[in-house]
């Protein structure tokens, strides 16, 4: 069985913006910790691929900045990830701070498929 969208959500939040519109400054649903989210992740990965359920689109999101998270944190999601061979195409969602840091982006060059401008405020 083939699914649409696998979304996860780094819960802690973290961003260097300050942009009117954003709402994950009022979300208060964290989780445990960082760790405990990259276990579950791993967990339901190992669920999907034992029943072999497959994804068309992984997207790595955040509740705030997702390129914030440790080089060594986003490597290991994305090891993860694409080591499961569950998913046909991944995605990360990002305000742009993906685009100043060399190494972030070079990780993740292959998941950046649109960018959208909403804002021309660096703020």
């Amino acid at each position: 069985m083939k699914l649409k969208d696998f979304v996860f959500v780094l819960n802690s939040f973290k961003c260097n913006k300050n942009c009117p519109y954003c709402i994950a400054k009022m979300n208060n649903n964290y989780i445990e910790n960082l760790n405990d989210e990259i276990k579950n992740l791993e967990k339901d990965i190992l669920e999907y691929q034992s029943k072999n359920i497959k994804f068309e689109h992984f997207i790595l999101s955040g509740n705030g900045e997702t390129s914030l998270y440790d080089l060594k944190v986003l490597n290991k999601i994305k090891n993860i990830v694409e080591d499961s061979k569950i998913f046909d195409d991944y995605r990360i969602q990002t305000s742009g701070n993906l685009f100043l840091e060399d190494e972030k982006l070079e990780l993740f060059e292959n998941w950046i498929k649109e960018i959208t401008v909403v804002s021309d405020n660096p703020s």
